[in-house]
């Protein structure tokens, strides 16, 4: 039959069977179960739309599976593959494989473009003799839209394949969907590759509901989407974009870009309005949902994600692969609400967001959340390797050269909460890892997180290290409100917290660790460590908390180089409102700078209101060289208890080196004297060190020569010379006499009335009292004796208080007791005590030498001012 006869002038071929045409209309179903163009670059239209007939119900276009005849479209000939296009104003059902293709040897020609439009479902069921439902292939492969007002659904491959060796710049077809809802079920994958010089196109999707992946294209190879490059494809790769409401990979199907040759990978651009989740593993344990890009000595293009909320569990992880001279993609993920890593694979990979340069560069990993927990192994991760086998231990025998890479920054921002729980169960931590691998010489990256809490617990753990050549990276956390280190992982043999490490046989310096926070606690056998075994010094601590530090229970704060590492240990810098030590584990505790090798023991700076250790050391020790300093400057109250220690010690394996200088400032220092607190800079064959200590009182702790059970202080060395003991008191007890006090010290005018004794309601001074105690007056100096009081002293009045019948009494007569009465020869009379007094008429009391005999006697002397004298 003509196509022109059933209304489709202008087409050129045949339709067979020939249908029967009713010429009363009665339905707009089309069903077919084979179409073949017979021209080179022909075209297929089927479509119930070119005359609408509003008094149908909307039909299905129906392509059925005929075993017995070949797939659609499938031309024998040289030449373009054709042009398939579907317009249903109802559904479109496919159940052969849309072939649009030179089928003719080598792909002489280019893949021919699919269109298929539909108001209803599209639906693709598997096809086992291609393993695809769509398959567009050819010099260069060509456009696949397909589009829906309703529901996609793809059981088998949309391939958009190119193969052009030419060295003229070409760009395969793009691969566009838009629906409501798009399912790839089953064997469900779409893919843009290339396998020549040509660039793949671009994957656009854009649901207004849902997409989601689940099952395995064939066994091993997971389902989802694809842009790529073979491992003969030079070409480029394009971007994959997706636009929906949810996006959901399961069972091990996922969204990559990789380019396995020099081509550049694509973009990845992925907008989930309410949701991103990714989950599990396909029959390949090693193949988990998620995420990917990957190169081969070319630069990966960006991964960029944004979404509501994000998940990754059971294994599922972002991440991007360089595996020659180019770098990594960068990552960046922007979540509303809560970015959720979680659990692993049944092989022990871990969930999460992973960098990973082999002798390249990894790019940066930046998310931003409302909140992000990783637990049960999850972890965010950024890894330099090399394919060259090594050996940390005997790094002589590494003769190939090293490999240049370096890991990537990671940035994490949480608006809320950053959490970190646990382990895998093959004991991977969960946390933030940035690492330089054996054979790498390179750079640590760095680790920054801005949050207003973080709670690392029962293990997890922040860890810059390098185990190559190069230094670890830096760690900084700002944290608002706190930041919580507690715990050990599941099994007990490791605690959380912060590491970062200098490997045996590695060469670098650990990274230096930031912390500004509210109040930081670290508790029950976390620790922030930052340790040296190669060559290199170990890593600074930088810890500014505005409320509290609690270290408690097994815990430590320490930079250490250890046995066969060379270099110094790194600084401890603290400064917080209180800081409390305590350890009741009977364990180590302490926060130190011990050098074990050859180096020097960094130096240990503490400012606080107040400062308590309780079974804790705070230690600068050299074990073969110098210990360093220890300077803690305390506001108020330094308590030491139960055997604590504040400690720089040199020589402890019986060598040189001298102990470091201790310098406290404080309020009080108390300790209990039983107890065995001491502060010591010893040394063994060096010079001991200097202790000063600035303070209003030491109670509990004494200075000795040599240390001894009870609580000490105490700078000696076995076999070299002392050091020294300096105490500055702030203050003085009273058998040290009385300090010198300014004439201006007080404003005498102010400070007191001059009506001391008058009277006031009837009573003295309105009932004030003035009470003199002590040996006299106040000397102008400590140094200068006792000066006698000359002259007159007159008696206050108040005006309007005397009494009528009063009479005014004479001021009593001071005289200078230097001065005695003397005979007519000028030597003084004779002095002797006085034995008792009497009283003149006019009030005067005069002392006499002898007892006064027995009689009538005054009441006593009364203030003329103070009351009215009684009559006798």
């Amino acid at each position: 039959m003509n196509p022109a006869d059933i209304g489709i002038p202008g087409i050129t071929g045949t339709v067979f069977p020939n249908p029967t045409l009713n010429p009363t209309a009665t339905g707009s179903d089309i069903t077919i179960g084979f179409a073949q163009i017979s021209q080179p670059d022909g075209i297929i239209f089927l479509t119930n739309q070119f005359r609408p007939n509003p008094n149908l119900p909307p039909g299905t276009i129906h392509i059925t599976n005929d075993p017995t005849q070949p797939n659609l479209n499938l031309p024998t000939f040289p030449g373009g593959g054709g042009d398939v296009i579907f317009d249903s104003r109802g559904g479109i059902i496919v159940d052969r494989a849309i072939a649009v293709e030179n089928g003719f040897g080598a792909f002489s020609g280019d893949g021919g473009n699919v269109t298929i439009l539909a108001e209803g479902n599209i639906s693709f069921a598997s096809n086992t003799l291609r393993n695809s439902s769509i398959s567009s292939r050819g010099q260069i492969g060509g456009n696949i839209l397909l589009q829906s007002d309703r529901d996609i659904f793809i059981r088998g491959g949309v391939f958009s394949q190119s193969r052009s060796q030419s060295n003229v710049p070409r760009t395969g077809g793009d691969i566009t969907i838009r629906a409501r809802n798009l399912s790839l079920l089953d064997n469900g994958v779409i893919v843009g590759l290339t396998t020549g010089t040509a660039k793949t196109g671009t994957v656009d999707i854009s649901v207004s509901q849902s997409l989601t992946a689940n099952g395995e294209f064939s066994p091993g190879v997971p389902g989802g989407i694809y842009n790529q490059a073979s491992s003969t494809g030079t070409g480029n790769i394009g971007d994959i974009r997706i636009a929906a409401n949810t996006v959901s990979l399961t069972n091990g199907t996922k969204i990559d870009s990789t380019a396995l040759q020099q081509g550049n990978s694509g973009n990845i651009e992925i907008v989930a309005r309410e949701s991103f989740n990714a989950d599990g593993e396909g029959s390949r344990p090693d193949l988990t949902s998620g995420v990917y890009s990957s190169t081969v000595d070319v630069n990966a293009g960006k991964i960029d994600i944004r979404t509501l909320s994000l998940n990754l569990t059971n294994g599922a992880r972002i991440g991007s692969t360089s595996l020659g001279q180019g770098s990594t993609s960068s990552i960046e993920i922007a979540v509303a609400q809560g970015f959720t890593a979680d659990g692993t694979t049944s092989l022990g990979q871990v969930s999460g967001v992973f960098s990973r340069a082999v002798n390249g560069e990894a790019e940066e990993i930046d998310i931003r959340a409302n909140s992000v927990k990783l637990t049960n192994g999850a972890n965010l991760s950024s890894f330099a390797t090399s394919l060259t086998i090594v050996s940390p231990l005997d790094p002589a025998n590494n003769l190939s050269p090293l490999a240049q890479a370096s890991s990537s920054n990671i940035s994490i921002r949480a608006t809320q909460t950053f959490e970190a729980d646990g382990a895998s169960p093959l004991g991977a931590p969960s946390g933030v890892f940035t690492n330089l691998s054996p054979g790498v010489e390179g750079r640590g990256g760095d680790i920054n997180i801005e949050t207003n809490a973080l709670r690392f617990t029962n293990g997890a753990k922040l860890d810059t290290s390098t185990f190559g050549r190069g230094d670890g990276g830096q760690i900084s956390v700002v944290a608002t409100n706190s930041v919580v280190f507690d715990g050990r992982n599941p099994a007990g043999n490791f605690g959380g917290g912060i590491t970062s490490f200098v490997a045996p046989g590695a060469i670098g310096d650990g990274g230096d660790v930031r912390i500004t926070t509210g109040s930081l606690a670290v508790t029950n056998g976390a620790g922030l460590a930052s340790v040296t075994f190669g060559r290199g010094n170990g890593g600074n601590f930088d810890i500014q908390a505005a409320d509290s530090v609690l270290v408690q229970g097994e815990s430590v704060i320490t930079t250490s180089s250890e046995p066969g590492g060379i270099g110094d240990s790194g600084n401890i810098n603290i400064s917080a409102g209180t800081i409390t030590l305590s350890n009741d584990s009977g364990s180590l505790a302490f926060i130190s700078t011990f050098s074990k090798g050859q180096g020097r023991a960094g130096d240990i700076d503490i400012r606080a209101r107040s400062l308590s250790l309780d079974q804790f050391s705070i230690d600068t020790d050299g074990f073969s060289g110098s210990g360093g300093n220890i300077n803690p400057g305390i506001d108020g109250l330094l308590v030491m208890r139960n055997g604590s220690r504040i400690s720089t010690t040199a020589g402890f394996l019986g060598s040189g080196g001298d102990g470091g200088n201790i310098d406290i400032a404080a309020s009080f220092i108390v300790g209990i004297r039983e107890e065995n607190s001491d502060i010591t800079a010893n040394a063994f064959s060096g010079q001991g060190g200097n202790i000063r200590i600035a303070t209003n009182g030491i109670f509990g702790l004494k200075f000795r020569p040599r240390l001894t059970p009870l609580s000490d202080i105490t700078a000696s060395s076995e076999i070299g010379i002392d050091g020294t003991f300096d105490l500055d008191l702030l203050s003085f007890p009273s058998e040290q006499g009385l300090n010198e006090l300014p004439s201006s010290l007080v404003d005498a005018e102010s400070a007191f009335a001059r009506d001391v004794c008058g009277i006031q309601d009837g009573k003295i001074a309105g009932g004030s009292s003035l009470t003199i105690t002590g040996r006299g007056g106040m000397p102008p100096s400590p140094l200068e004796p006792l000066t006698p009081l000359n002259g007159s002293v007159e008696w206050s009045r108040r005006n309007g208080n005397s009494g009528e019948n009063e009479t005014a009494r004479p001021a009593a007569i001071l005289r200078d007791r230097s001065r005695a009465e003397a005979d007519e020869s000028g030597n003084p009379k004779e002095i002797r005590p006085a034995q008792g007094w009497r009283v003149t008429p006019e009030g005067r009391v005069l002392l006499t030498a002898e007892v006064p005999a027995p009689g009538a006697f005054s009441v006593g002397w009364v203030h003329p001012d103070c009351t009215k004298r009684p009559t006798e």
